[in-house]
């Protein structure tokens, strides 16, 4: 794949979701897609990136716009070695549909969409339909990559619906270390059904501010240059939905 066109087309994408949301209302998935413009044929599979940002953060992590730093994008590089890119925000943060209570975002409730979203797009991708400037991609591996939070995300969602023929995740916390749990989360873990009941409670015990309750861990870090930490964070969550409490299994 390397070698090709230089020349980029990067475009808005949104798919509704509503139907497998257990919410009220409709609900929308959006994000992009960056490509060399010209997709020409090649004897493997197209490999397509599907990636899903961390806690706090929006889909402007793979893409990020430093001024005075040079060129951040993760993206515009792999599209530049000939990779597909595809990238969405979980529901509830960025550009994606907010959501009454983000709370209720669980991490079931988040892959289901994410699946269902990056499922249709990807069908789309295949038949030359996600947009104009784009030829179709009859023969794609698709790879979900996960960025913290994401990768977490990535994980769960693989394990419920094997949408990725490969998962390629960029590391998150340790947050669901023993030693960091509170008595109630070491209660559920390892019994999967347990954890489901009560995800939402322990969630917002464990994320809303008060009295004696210490911040999570920020990103980025107060160490990163200004001009980078601006457009990681621009529009992002305020709050970190309920996909941050690591305990239990994905099973």
């Amino acid at each position: 794949m390397r070698g090709e066109s230089t020349v980029l087309v990067k475009t808005s994408v949104v798919v509704d979701v509503s139907s497998v949301v257990p919410m009220p209302g409709r609900h929308q998935i959006r994000g992009w897609v960056c490509a060399p413009r010209e997709l020409r044929p090649t004897d493997q599979p197209r490999v397509v990136l599907c990636c899903l940002a961390g806690g706090r953060c929006t889909t402007s992590y793979f893409d990020l716009d430093v001024e005075g730093q040079g060129n951040y994008s993760m993206a515009e590089h792999l599209a530049a070695q000939g990779f597909v890119v595809v990238a969405i925000d979980h529901l509830g943060v960025g550009e994606s549909s907010a959501v009454d209570d983000l709370f209720l975002v669980t991490p079931d409730v988040a892959s289901s969409a994410n699946h269902h979203a990056f499922g249709e797009l990807l069908a789309r991708l295949r038949a030359g339909s996600l947009t104009n400037e784009l030829s179709a991609v009859p023969s794609s591996v698709a790879v979900g990559v996960g960025h913290s939070m994401g990768g977490m995300l990535t994980l769960v969602q693989q394990a419920h619906h094997h949408t990725y023929d490969a998962v390629a995740n960029l590391g998150h916390g340790g947050d669901g270390l023993p030693q960091l749990l509170t008595r109630d989360e070491l209660n559920v873990v390892g019994d999967s059904q347990a954890l489901r009941a009560k995800i939402v409670d322990l969630a917002r015990a464990r994320f809303t501010p008060g009295p004696g309750r210490k911040a999570g861990a920020r990103f980025p870090t107060p160490s990163t240059p200004q001009t980078c930490q601006r457009p990681c964070e621009r529009r992002s969550s305020a709050n970190n939905p309920p996909c941050c409490t690591r305990v239990g299994s994905p099973r």
